[in-house]
């Protein structure tokens, strides 16, 4: 799929080059070292998901603007991927004529979402809730819970990250009281339904 989205993007005239990353530190680290005027990120990446991967861009490369890439469509996602940063949204079904649409607005300045987020992200900023979900993980868990739901073990997690295993179900069991959930598997159903992470 890559390798085809990368054919797609080098018939754009806009597009001069195209690089293409491993997973979502790969993506972060290149953003950051090249530069690019437009990062297309998956937004299921595998390390890190890749609107959490646009929250780092969007910190350290802020010159880069984000088009998160995804299979889902909502409302969720589309005010997580705003709020992170991202410029816009495409979908995996989407044509050759969207990709075109949608990089020429991007580049040119403007953004890419679903007609519904700017009435999302004012609601959020003036505290209403949106569909009673709430997320009271910090950045560190929720990385966590990502490579959890990937089916990561603690120590490959805790050699990835650089931390010890003990750290590593510290989390764990910190990200299950403050959900207040027991069983793994009902933690990931949780976070993939509500949005928390993106499987």
């Amino acid at each position: 799929m890559r390798a085809g989205i990368g054919a797609l993007l080098r018939e754009l005239k806009s597009v001069s080059e195209v690089l293409e990353a491993s997973d979502g530190r790969d993506a972060v680290a290149q953003c950051v070292s090249s530069r690019p005027g437009v990062a297309l990120l998956e937004a299921c990446l595998s390390g890190i998901n890749g609107v959490d991967a646009t929250t780092s861009i969007a910190r350290q490369a802020p010159g880069t603007r984000v088009i998160v890439f995804t299979r889902q469509s909502g409302d969720e996602l589309n005010l997580r991927a705003f709020e992170a940063g991202a410029a816009g949204v495409l979908l995996r079904d989407s044509t050759v004529a969207d990709f075109h649409v949608a990089f020429s607005t991007v580049m040119n300045g403007g953004t890419h979402f679903g007609p519904s987020v700017s009435k999302l992200a004012i609601e959020k900023r003036n505290g209403k809730p949106h569909n009673g979900v709430t997320h009271p993980l910090t950045d560190r868990q929720r990385e966590i819970l990502q490579l959890v739901a990937e089916g990561m073990s603690s120590k490959e997690i805790g050699r990835l990250l650089r931390v010890s295993v003990k750290t590593v179900e510290t989390h764990r069991a910190h990200i299950m009281d403050r959900l207040g959930i027991r069983d793994l598997a009902g933690l990931v159903r949780y976070a993939i339904r509500t949005g928390l992470i993106v499987a």
